[in-house]
């Protein structure tokens, strides 16, 4: 009896071969890549620098920012008077005897969230100083909070008072906030209730 030798198929040699020259070029391709960072053909690694400096501001930094608020407010108060956007911007202050100018004050929003009164005002001038005072008043009781004042692009404004109502009883409260700096002033009214 003859015995047939069955022949190996040559395919599953050149199958190999082909997957090691694969790997081989993968290998090399990402090597080259994080040794030379692909600098060669003009590749660059891309870094991934997401850090962000949450410091405190240096005092250097600090100054600079005031300056450039000085700055814009100081353009911006030159340049006649501030350009009108919409009903939120009225006249350039009213001189008055006394000396200071009066400007338009506006109570925007006296609102109770849960536990806290919350009072936000809109001063019609550009100013970057001055102190707001909000008083509220209830039969014999009065309640006084102050505030700073921030320039925004075309007008100002408080900076906002959050009264927690443990400081006042439920019922009806007037409002009263009067806004004041070296050259003007501004008052406003509103009624709130506290629940």
């Amino acid at each position: 009896m003859m015995k047939i030798k069955s022949a190996q198929k040559p395919y599953k040699k050149y199958v190999l071969v082909g997957i090691i020259i694969i790997l081989a070029l993968v290998v090399s391709t990402s090597l080259y890549v994080y040794v030379f960072n692909g600098n060669i053909l003009g590749w660059t690694k891309q870094k991934n620098d997401s850090s962000i400096n949450l410091d405190k501001p240096t005092d250097e930094q600090k100054q600079a920012g005031d300056n450039v608020k000085k700055d814009t407010v100081e353009n911006n108060t030159s340049n006649s008077k501030p350009t009108n956007q919409g009903s939120e911007q009225s006249a350039s202050p009213t001189p008055q005897p006394d000396g200071k100018s009066t400007v338009e004050l506006n109570i925007t929003a006296a609102n109770q969230n849960g536990a806290t009164l919350q009072v936000r005002s809109l001063i019609f001038s550009l100013v970057s100083s001055g102190t707001c005072t909000l008083t509220l008043t209830k039969d014999n009781t009065v309640v006084t909070k102050t505030a700073k004042v921030q320039a925004q692009a075309s007008s100002s404004t408080c900076l906002g008072f959050d009264i927690p109502t443990a400081e006042l009883s439920a019922g009806t409260w007037q409002a009263k906030l009067v806004f004041e700096n070296e050259t003007v002033t501004g008052n406003a009214q509103k009624t709130v209730i506290i629940e």
